[in-house]
């Protein structure tokens, strides 16, 4: 169960890396989508470990409370850029002291304005 968890925990950070380089909104929004699914396997995983009791289950719910953040914040990202008309987007990460701290640089096109967006997104 261990190694499942593994495989669908980095599978989600992975296919949200290679959505930094999406070729498309569509694309960019097909490789958020395959995250958000492996995450909620991931969150299905850290459910059936804390009910076999096989990890104690104080260690499991700081990691199934960030998993559902993580479900959450994924899951708007993927709502509010359905919503827009991109323009184009970035990611900016950096790291500071223990809190990985990541920025979305987007810009819109709302009628015939153009405007920017910075949606932060803070991860451990």
């Amino acid at each position: 169960m261990g190694k499942q968890y593994l495989r669908a925990a980095t599978s989600t950070g992975a296919n949200l890396e290679e959505a930094k380089s999406g070729e498309s909104k569509a694309d960019f929004i097909h490789k958020y989508s395959i995250a958000q699914k492996e995450a909620r396997k991931s969150l299905y995983w850290l459910r059936i470990l804390n009910k076999s009791e096989m990890v104690p289950s104080q260690r499991l719910l700081p990691l199934l409370n960030e998993t559902e953040e993580i479900i959450a914040v994924i899951t708007t990202i993927i709502v509010k850029v359905k919503k827009i008309d991109l323009l184009n987007f970035t990611l900016h990460t950096s790291i500071n002291g223990s809190c990985k701290k990541s920025l979305f640089f987007i810009r819109i096109r709302n009628c015939d304005r153009t405007h920017s967006i910075l949606i932060p997104i803070h991860s451990r």
